[in-house]
């Protein structure tokens, strides 16, 4: 478990171990992460791997990863993240029983067996220009909590 408070963080890449968590504390302001874009990561420059968590604790609001790479962001199986991903150039995949909650901006993004995405609302603002920009919503399903 590793956690950050308010302020910019500059980081090359970002690679979470099975299980691990990193906390995000924004009770003093909002935490933002700027990935660079070199290549050397793992399998692309964030990675969260099998049961990991990424700001379990905040709102999305309070936490946002911008990228400028084309590297992958990948959410592996059964992991959570609540927040901004801003990626406009890179691939945003969530595999097998993947949680988001908040905004993810990607070149391209995928959701496989189970994953689930939840859009915020409070974000619906945050990065659309009505003067370059529109989103269209491909297909959606509503699922009942507790079924």
């Amino acid at each position: 478990t590793m956690t950050l408070t308010a302020g910019d963080y500059y980081i090359t890449s970002i690679i979470l171990k099975s299980g691990a968590t990193l906390e995000i504390d924004a009770t003093a302001g909002p935490v933002n992460i700027y990935l660079n874009g070199i290549v050397d990561a793992e399998d692309g420059d964030l990675e969260a791997k099998n049961g990991s968590a990424i700001n379990n604790a905040s709102q999305p609001t309070d936490f946002a990863i911008f990228s400028n790479s084309t590297q992958d962001i990948v959410f592996k199986h059964s992991s959570d993240y609540k927040g901004i991903v801003y990626a406009p150039n890179a691939h945003i995949e969530m595999k097998n029983s993947a949680d988001v909650y908040g905004l993810v901006w990607g070149k391209t993004a995928a959701i496989h067996n189970s994953g689930e995405f939840y859009f915020d609302e409070a974000l619906k603002d945050k990065f659309l220009s009505p003067y370059k920009y529109s989103v269209e919503i491909a297909s959606w399903k509503d699922t009942a909590v507790g079924q």
